[in-house]
């Protein structure tokens, strides 16, 4: 009986109270109405389309097999100085090249690689990529759809009783409080950065979350689930190649390693030590390539 009563799952609720009963429809339906705004103001609202297509760009150097954006106009190659910006001027405009990095007679995206190796896929199946105002929305909607989730998990595990309309409002509060709105009403190159970066970051502490489930179980074989782990730190790395502020997410691995330790129980040393490397190797792998990848262009 004492074993029973150490594994049932720990609210805060009091004892004798019932757990009011929610109504599973509420997040999703909140988070699919926050989709349908983004859907309007990127649809609606008017766009900037003249800005540079240098994720598409990439992802298309990616998928021939080099880093380099070519081909490299001539009228660059032959500037006395091609890096002063009045004398390149035009051609930055005519050449399409604003945006770019110039450097030993090639040219590479200053920005992120996350995005561009997601569209790898696109370029090699069908010789393009959606535009950046299409990656914007299904990012942010993703994002979205992540942190629902995240919310969803947080009340059944840590606030059963907290009630469907505080919790239908936070889901409104990320999804409409934050930048998001503007972004996909913009959905340039630059907000496409962002919001990939904020459907990553928000994927990846869903997963995260989802994998501490049985931390704390007295049953020994119990542990963090280190495949979510690791996916969630993998997503989290990428978040960071897709904005490198989103380094700061590493806070997240932090606190699931330090839930490991915690709640190791009578778990072996090297359970818990294969635990913590689920959570933290993949985000350091990914780092790697993304610093890499950056020495190679830069």
């Amino acid at each position: 009986m004492a074993a029973t009563v150490a594994a049932a799952p720990r609210s805060n609720q009091d004892p004798g109270v019932a757990s009011p009963r929610h109504r599973t429809w509420v997040i999703p339906l909140t988070a699919a109405a926050v989709m349908v705004l983004y859907a309007a103001s990127a649809v609606l609202v008017a766009r900037d389309q003249s800005g540079s297509d240098f994720h598409r760009r990439t992802a298309a150097a990616f998928a021939e097999g080099h880093l380099d954006i070519r081909p490299v106009p001539a009228e660059l190659r032959t500037l006395p100085d091609p890096y002063d910006a009045g004398s390149n001027l035009d051609v930055r405009v005519d050449g399409d090249v604003q945006d770019l990095a110039y450097r030993d007679g090639r040219l590479y995206s200053a920005h992120g690689l996350t995005i561009p190796l997601l569209l790898v896929p696109s370029e090699l199946a069908f010789g393009t990529s959606p535009p950046n105002w299409v990656i914007t929305l299904v990012a942010a909607c993703a994002g979205v759809a992540a942190a629902a989730w995240t919310l969803a998990q947080v009340r059944r595990r840590f606030l059963c009783n907290l009630p469907d309309w505080t919790t239908a409002a936070a889901v409104a509060a990320v999804g409409l409080c934050g930048p998001m709105w503007v972004v996909v009403s913009v959905g340039n190159g630059y907000e496409a950065a962002v919001a990939v970066g904020f459907a990553l970051s928000m994927i990846g502490a869903a997963l995260l979350l989802r994998s501490t489930e049985r931390l704390g179980s007295t049953d020994p074989d119990c542990s963090l689930e280190r495949a979510r782990a690791a996916a969630g730190s993998a997503v989290l790395g990428l978040a960071v190649g897709a904005r490198p502020t989103m380094v700061v997410t590493a806070i997240l691995l932090a606190v699931v390693a330090a839930a490991v330790v915690a709640r190791r129980g009578s778990r072996p040393t090297a359970s818990v030590i294969a635990d913590i490397l689920a959570v933290a190797g993949p985000f350091v792998v990914v780092g790697i390539g993304i610093a890499v990848a950056n020495a190679v262009r830069f």
